[in-house]
């Protein structure tokens, strides 16, 4: 297993034929709904896994694959802490990023893997917000 520098200042790894790359993200609420290209990976991949959050208490952990089967799993900010648990399963996102504080506000995607990446479509529910994130690219 040998660790070499990535773009987007994420690592590469190899191993055993399989490769790897780990690229951060942002989506403010301000940009809503509309598709993001990440374009990191430096090979096609085969799939992509997500983690993503509001830097609070709401997370998403998700992932999609090259047949473009889709699955996240995310904790909804209840009234913007963890006291209130509430986890979900989706199935047709591949994140969703919910801080319910004041209403419904969420940040949620589908997405494609590309050549060098995926592409991330948005969608923005309520005043949404504002989202940090990796995804790992395997390939």
């Amino acid at each position: 297993l040998q660790a070499q520098s990535g773009e987007g200042g994420g690592l590469t790894w190899a191993a055993a034929g399989i490769s790897s790359t780990i690229e951060n993200f942002t989506r403010t609420a301000s940009a809503g709904a509309g598709t993001q290209s990440l374009t990191g990976a430096g090979f096609t991949p085969k799939a992509a896994f997500f983690i993503a959050g509001d830097g609070g208490a709401a997370a998403s952990w998700g992932f999609i694959d090259d047949a473009n089967n889709r699955r996240n799993m995310y904790h909804n900010a209840q009234n913007g802490s963890m006291t209130t648990t509430i986890f979900s399963l989706s199935g047709s996102e591949i994140m969703n990023v919910r801080n319910n504080t004041s209403g419904s506000n969420q940040m949620y995607a589908q997405g494609s893997l590309t050549s060098n990446g995926v592409d991330i479509v948005w969608s923005k529910s309520g005043n949404g917000v504002d989202v940090v994130g990796f995804v790992m690219y395997l390939g």
